[in-house]
């Protein structure tokens, strides 16, 4: 995914805010990487945004507050929870909070529309 020109050209953050993600989209962006999952095109750009929009909330420990009960927890995979939780655990200890489930299951749809190349299937819900 090539975050750097979505956040610039489509997003249009400047060089600042740009360089004060950069770490953190390059983790995320080496996580789904190593894990072979490739966010279709058509998903990238709001992928990016709420990347960014989380990343906010999570400097200002202001993350976001959304009831998740177990009809949230039926439309996400556990794969794609797992896989979010993973990913955004280190990230979160680099801010000094935890991982909240609303934040975990709002990035896990997003990791759900991605399809992995070890198995060929979109993850969907298991």
């Amino acid at each position: 995914m090539n975050y750097i020109s979505v956040l610039r050209d489509i997003l249009k953050l400047n060089h600042d805010e740009i360089a004060a993600v950069s770490d953190d989209f390059e983790s995320i962006n080496a996580y789904l990487e190593a894990h072979q999952i490739i966010i279709p095109d058509d998903f990238q750009v709001t992928l990016c945004n709420h990347i960014n929009v989380m990343l906010l909330r999570f400097k200002t420990n202001e993350c976001a507050q959304i009831e998740v009960n177990e009809d949230v927890y039926r439309q996400v995979s556990k794969r794609s929870l797992d896989y979010a939780e993973e990913c955004l655990t280190p990230i979160c200890r680099k801010y000094g909070i935890l991982l909240n489930q609303a934040e975990k299951v709002l990035f896990a749809i997003y990791l759900q529309t991605g399809i992995s190349k070890e198995d060929g299937s979109c993850q969907i819900i298991q």
